[in-house]
């Protein structure tokens, strides 16, 4: 079973006065005999396609230094390149800052992890 919580990034461009949203989720993904695959987090800050910041958390991943965000499309294109992640007391935290997403979804992960954390993007 996989548990997934979306939230949605609304709003225009950021030339277009409006609220600026911020919005999160986390997935955490379940084999079929009960063992787990760790916990990741996307947070997506900006209004519509426009991302002031995104965000790639992995909740007690601080150890696993070494290791690169990823962020891509829901799609599986557009890969928006991978950023050396940095520990963040005792998380492992990835960050891109200022890109445009494509409308759809935007997912997180660490390289070497299953598990992605994906949100909606709406223009």
């Amino acid at each position: 079973m996989t548990v997934a919580v979306g939230a949605v990034v609304a709003s225009a461009s950021p030339a277009v006065s409006g609220e600026v949203r911020s919005s999160s989720a986390c997935t955490h993904n379940f084999y079929g005999t009960g063992t787990t695959r760790p916990a990741v987090c996307i947070e997506i800050h900006g209004r519509g396609t426009w991302a002031d910041r995104v965000v790639a958390r992995w909740p007690g991943g601080g150890s696993q230094l070494g290791r690169w965000g990823v962020l891509h499309e829901g799609n599986g294109k557009s890969l928006h390149g991978d950023v050396r992640a940095y520990q963040k007391g005792d998380d492992l935290v990835a960050e891109w800052k200022g890109l445009r997403l494509a409308e759809g979804k935007a997912c997180v992960s660490f390289t070497g992890l299953e598990s992605w954390a994906c949100q909606d993007v709406i223009a």
